[in-house]
């Protein structure tokens, strides 16, 4: 493992707590909230691409990089006037933008080219709080944690062609 490039990172973490007790009732509270934010300065120009996520200069640490939907195919004469997909392709298959091509310009086919930076895998904030009780050695604890501004993919579709068994061409 070696050091590749340089990347900005500013944040911010807070935590509160308090503890006490009436008798044998102990209790404690508490909670955190946490900012982040990151930017890819220089990695050398050279894109590092994990499957569906994406380091590049400018966009924060693995961020994702997906095909952009524009819904499902109504029809086969929809499948036929659209950009092309696969050969696999029907009319209730998802439908991927044409957004590039190997020049930069959309190029009437659904490439590698055609996948876009959706979001960051990191969130922005974080927020946590919890509440331990204890009476006579007979304890409760709860614990609940909020994520914002997290750029979420649907787990199941991630709007990858690949699980919808539509076989997408790739350069090279």
């Amino acid at each position: 493992m070696r050091n590749i490039g340089t990347v900005d990172n500013t944040g911010l973490e807070a935590n509160l707590a308090y503890r006490n007790n009436i008798e044998a009732f102990n209790y404690h509270v508490f909670g955190n909230v946490t900012y982040v934010k990151n930017e890819v300065v220089h990695i050398g120009g050279d894109d590092m691409i994990n499957g569906k996520r994406i380091t590049r200069e400018g966009y924060p640490i693995d961020a994702y990089y997906l095909y952009i939907c524009d819904g499902i195919f109504q029809s086969e004469d929809e499948v036929k006037h659209h950009a092309y997909q696969s050969a696999n392709t029907h009319a209730g298959d998802l439908i991927f933008r044409d957004v590039s091509g190997p020049e930069g310009v959309p190029d009437g086919q659904i490439t590698e080219d055609d996948r876009v930076v959706t979001g960051s895998s990191v969130p922005d904030f974080t927020y946590s709080f919890g509440l331990n009780l204890d009476y006579k050695g007979i304890g409760l604890n709860v614990f609940f944690k909020e994520y914002q501004e997290l750029a979420l993919t649907l787990l199941i579709i991630w709007c990858t062609p690949m699980l919808m068994e539509q076989v997408l061409p790739t350069n090279g």
